[in-house]
């Protein structure tokens, strides 16, 4: 046995050495560092996997140890239940050493929970926000069932103290005893694990999504889903929504909030807004509208209207199109807006927009980070939008990564 500490000691799995193999060595400074023999031995396992991606990353992880064995703060610890399955032999290791348990594995923070083993919780490597957390159980397994009870029983809220979730974040959970598969020309791909149900944590507990009838739209995924919820929620009037090309961003923004405006009226007008280049609108002949009219076109495909019916709606006032430095000094109520291509816009375009919103109207902001122009990539407003109201109980993000569209699409997509 090592001899007596000082320092917080905190176990970590062979999860977080094959996330955040960088963990280690920020850790070392101000902990003693538990590496369990088991964890080497699944990387060792591990290092020869198919799979190209694990095989580096246990590669890595296993040059990681090499580099710090030598550090005075690194324990090496044995299990002395080998009959057990890996996961008890970390927990094993924690509990009998009376360490903390660092680990990105959802299940492995439910088990240790319900051992009373204390979850270690590192924030300078925290996992990018996304709008959404996944959690992945297993419904053969005791603990894994007791927390799922204790979400729909609200006894317990045991999914926010082990997801550590933001306000409006969504909670998806699935069943690792319930893989999917789908044929292909090499036989049967795993695609995933069977969704058992989708979750948003309100600031105090979680609640169930709001998602119409599928005769106005039906999702093709749980993050559309999460979308659709997050659109329809009137308690969150600023929304961000977004994702690749393909991901339906657009599509569902434009759909709902047409729903919203002429079958519910909820709003009395729609608000479309672009970054389009003032120097470029300089050059081109024709009104306002003449010169920026055509830059909606991706929106107006997601309307369903015949040209004269679109047309109408101009006229009447009920479809505005706008660029953001026209914005300024509006006062737009009962609208709801929505800007397209968001990622080119500075901080300043986003407060401009943001801050029209005013009685009853809602802003919505779609955008794909991957398409950013270089001149906002330094100052990129929705970026830091984002980060600085993902605690804000009026806001919501969704950040989609599924391609919906056709096999073309997404072989574009993925050059």
């Amino acid at each position: 046995m090592t001899e007596e500490f000082t320092l917080k000691r905190i176990t970590i799995d062979t999860n977080v050495l094959m996330n955040k193999p960088q963990a280690v060595k920020l850790l070392l400074e101000d902990y003693q560092v538990v590496i369990p023999i088991t964890v080497i031995e699944e990387l060792d396992n591990l290092k020869t996997s198919k799979d190209g991606k694990k095989a580096y990353e246990a590669r890595r992880a296993i040059h990681t140890i090499e580099k710090v064995l030598i550090h005075k703060n690194i324990i090496l610890e044995n299990s002395e239940c080998s009959n057990n399955t890996n996961d008890d032999k970390i927990l094993d290791c924690a509990e009998r050493l009376g360490s903390c348990l660092l680990t990105y594995d959802l299940a492995m923070k439910i088990k240790a929970m319900f051992r009373g083993i204390e979850i270690f919780e590192y924030n300078t490597i925290d996992e990018e926000y996304k709008g959404y957390k996944i959690i992945e159980i297993d419904t053969t397994e005791e603990a894994d069932n007791i927390f799922l009870s204790s979400i729909y029983e609200g006894t317990i809220n045991l999914a926010d103290k082990i997801m550590n979730l933001h306000v409006n974040e969504y909670l998806i959970i699935r069943d690792k005893s319930a893989p999917s598969y789908e044929i292909t020309e090499d036989g049967e791909e795993f695609v995933g694990f069977k969704t058992i149900d989708i979750k948003r944590f309100d600031g105090k507990k979680l609640v169930d999504l709001k998602v119409p009838k599928k005769q106005v739209i039906e999702p093709w995924n749980d993050l559309q889903k999460c979308s659709i919820d997050l659109l329809y929620n009137n308690d969150i009037p600023i929304k961000y929504i977004l994702g690749k090309a393909g991901t339906g961003k657009s599509k569902l923004a434009t759909t709902i909030a047409f729903h919203l405006m002429e079958d519910k009226g909820k709003f009395q007008r729609m608000f479309l807004v672009r970054n389009i280049d003032n120097n470029t609108l300089g050059f081109l002949s024709g009104s306002k509208h003449e010169k920026i009219v055509d830059s909606f076109k991706p929106i107006f495909q997601h309307l369903d209207l015949l040209p004269n019916q679109l047309e109408y709606m101009i006229i009447q006032d009920k479809l505005v199109l706008e660029v953001p430095q026209n914005l300024k000094g509006l006062d737009i109520k009962n609208a709801i807006i929505i800007t397209d291509e968001s990622e080119d816009l500075n901080v300043q375009l986003i407060k401009r927009i943001g801050s029209r919103a005013s009685e009853n109207s809602v802003v919505v902001f779609l955008g794909d980070y991957d398409q950013v122009e270089s001149k906002y990539k330094n100052n990129n407003g929705l970026l830091y939008a984002i980060e600085h109201m993902k605690d804000n109980p009026l806001a919501g993000t969704v950040i989609m990564d599924m391609d919906v569209r056709s096999t073309v699409s997404q072989a574009f997509a993925e050059m």
